[in-house]
């Protein structure tokens, strides 16, 4: 091994825990700061979208996430309907793309 690849390893290793120590000293920050529960309300609205597509959410008069629920105000009774013989699929769908449990029920106003 030459001084060059030593070099340049231990720069590698340097910066790999920098990396991890910077992660680690955000994702502390955001679990005590209770940021990780807006962040996942956040991924919620935009799995709302993603997970469901343009006409339901042309269709979605108001999104609100509290106490693990989502409560939807749907426009279109045809469409409520809908979505509630699909919950337990848009359930998984939305927690899939938000990488996390975030919700467990989804109430339709």
């Amino acid at each position: 091994m030459n001084d060059y690849q030593f070099e340049w390893e231990n720069k590698n290793k340097l910066y790999q825990q920098e990396t991890n120590s910077i992660k680690n000293v955000l994702s502390g920050m955001v679990n005590t700061l209770k940021f990780k529960e807006k962040f996942g309300e956040i991924s919620i609205f935009e799995a709302w979208e993603k997970t469901l597509g343009e006409n339901v959410l042309r269709r979605t008069e108001k999104l609100q996430i509290k106490d693990r629920k989502i409560y939807v105000k749907i426009e279109s009774a045809a469409l409520k309907n809908e979505l509630l013989m699909n919950k337990t699929t848009i359930l998984f769908n939305l927690n899939q793309f938000a990488g996390e449990d975030l919700v467990d029920d989804i109430i339709l106003l």
